[in-house]
């Protein structure tokens, strides 16, 4: 029996097949590990991180509806320093790509969160999350700029050589315009 080649690029990483654990839906991995193989998926992009904790927005955060389900959770998360020092040694045992979601209220604070994360040797690549419209600031404060999202990608290439996602809103009727932003920088 042979096998079926799955393994996919982006950029310069190389994941196994296309299956990614998307930001926000599974935390940073273990809340799913008992559930699934992740020796088994693609890749996991971790909750959103910030440079310090976010308590996120107060409850009621989640609502069902006879579509699905809305969700406010406002970006909650451990912070940079929280997550190296208790979550990537959970995610070390495991041999799964680990691509950082990184949500900022500014500027300066994607380029910071970039600068510290870069060096750990687990963390594959970033997305940069421009697309939040949960937060007062930042989120599509940014990812509906294309100036600011020109000097994120652009501030954020300078910090690493890692691979880059720019995760954009889809909020905007020309989003063509800030994807070719995005690839330029």
């Amino acid at each position: 029996m042979s096998t079926v080649d799955l393994s996919v690029n982006i950029g310069s990483l190389k994941l196994r097949n296309p299956i990614l654990l998307a930001s926000g839906t599974v935390g940073y991995g273990n809340e799913i590990s008992e559930f699934t193989d992740l020796n088994k998926i693609g890749g996991i992009i971790t909750k959103s991180l910030s440079l310090k904790p976010r308590k996120g927005n107060p409850p009621q955060r989640i609502v069902e509806t006879p579509a699905g389900m809305l969700n406010a959770i406002g970006l909650t998360n451990v912070g940079v320093e929280v997550f190296l020092k208790e979550k990537i040694p959970f995610l070390k045992q495991y041999d799964v790509p680990i691509i950082c979601n990184i949500a900022a209220s500014s500027i300066d604070e994607y380029v910071e969160c970039t600068k510290i994360l870069t060096s750990e040797e687990t963390i594959k690549a970033f997305e940069i999350n421009v697309s939040c419209p949960n937060v007062t600031e930042g989120g599509l404060e940014f990812g509906n700029n294309i100036k600011a999202l020109s000097i994120i990608t652009e501030k954020v290439r300078a910090e690493t050589d890692k691979p880059i996602i720019i995760k954009l809103s889809p909020n905007v009727s020309y989003i063509a315009s800030f994807v070719k932003a995005a690839k330029e920088n």
